[in-house]
């Protein structure tokens, strides 16, 4: 064993102090933890606020892993969402409210185009919720702050002539008969609004890869793309960045908040970064994951990004948790900065159990 000594320093601040927090300040508690060699600090905090604060200032001036900042098991963590509130967003879903989202003591609703029109209505549905909700509450028509990210091997460009949009193809796998255990197709996976069933898939030059078979249209953001690839280009795919075998399975939500993960993109590459955001974020009636660069000059995903598989490492397995959707959702009179370029990304194990879902199949990852 490694004799050399270790030290932890846990530091507790309050949220005001986080709010307050700059350059200075922060070089002061650099220069106290120099004084110790081979530290490792951490920071408390006991509320959500605190948390996302503490998250914060740890990404702008470095103060230690975001994996560092942690609440105690009996903290009281309470969101302010209450039950009724929930439950009035919940019954105007067929009304055309499709999401929510809970930034600190804002509330931002997600609404359809219809609801925008229907004035009456909408006023009051808002009232309700107003009246629920102790913060604000802003509407948000959903297709004017959710972007997607439109513009062989994975991570490559996945063009859609007949929509001439491209996207990235996901992750490759073999489609198995669960009865008889022997591969049907090789498939590829991205995003539906990229491509969806009957749409050809081809390569950033026009190649063709392949014709998709799921699902049967763009309109659900919940969905992944299954793409049945050509016979004649399966022994063309390169199908390895990592070399490092996949798994597939939903983890739980608190293991995932604040988790670092990285994925390869058409456009921007790899590229790494955080999960901000899973609780009190919901898009047609499930949660979405809101995910932060780790590089405050360039975000975690961008235009032909779509359809790239969200990767993070837990105990030196590689896990693959989500599919890149679009980004910049732009609550613009969001007083938080935390939704500043960040990508929204689905859950991955959902979206395939939706497609293998009375089928008799399986998806059998490559590695990636």
């Amino acid at each position: 064993m490694d004799d050399e000594r270790k030290s932890v320093c846990i530091f507790y601040f309050r949220e005001q102090f986080w709010k307050t927090m700059n350059k200075a300040r922060a070089q002061t508690i650099r220069e106290a933890l120099r004084r110790v060699s081979n530290t490792n600090v951490f920071i408390l905090t006991t509320s959500d606020v605190e948390r996302d604060e503490a998250v914060e200032c740890c990404k702008r001036f470095k103060l230690c892993p975001i994996s560092h900042v942690i609440s105690p098991a009996n903290a009281s963590i309470k969101s302010p969402l209450t039950k009724q509130c929930l439950e009035i967003i919940k019954s105007s879903r067929k009304n055309g409210v499709i999401g929510y989202r809970l930034l600190g003591n804002e509330l931002h609703i997600y609404e359809n185009e219809h609801l925008r029109t229907e004035t009456e209505r909408r006023s009051e549905i808002e009232n309700c919720i107003k009246n629920n909700f102790k913060g604000e509450v802003h509407f948000r028509p959903l297709n004017k702050v959710l972007k997607p990210q439109c513009t062989v091997r994975c991570g490559d460009y996945l063009r859609n002539d007949a929509l001439g949009i491209m996207g990235t193809i996901g992750m490759f796998g073999e489609m198995k008969n669960t009865l008889e255990n022997h591969s049907l197709h090789t498939v590829a996976l991205s995003s539906p609004h990229v491509i969806s069933s009957g749409d050809v898939a081809g390569t950033s030059t026009g190649e063709r890869i392949g014709e998709c078979i799921w699902p049967g249209s763009k309109a659900n953001i919940h969905d992944v793309s299954i793409i049945k690839i050509d016979p004649s280009v399966i022994n063309s795919l390169q199908r390895t960045h990592l070399n490092e075998n996949i798994t597939v399975e939903e983890r739980p939500y608190g293991s995932l908040r604040y988790r670092d993960v990285f994925k390869y993109g058409a456009t921007t590459g790899r590229t790494s970064g955080s999960i901000e955001q899973i609780n009190d974020f919901q898009l047609f009636d499930r949660n979405v994951m809101a995910i932060s660069s780790d590089d405050p000059e360039n975000p975690f995903s961008t235009n032909g990004d779509s359809g790239a598989i969200v990767l993070t490492i837990i105990d030196g397995k590689h896990y693959g948790i989500g599919v890149i959707y679009g980004g910049s959702l732009e609550d613009r009179e969001a007083k938080s900065s935390i939704t500043e370029n960040e990508s929204i990304a689905i859950f991955l194990k959902k979206a395939i159990d939706k497609f293998t879902a009375g089928k008799n199949v399986t998806i059998e990852f490559d590695k990636i």
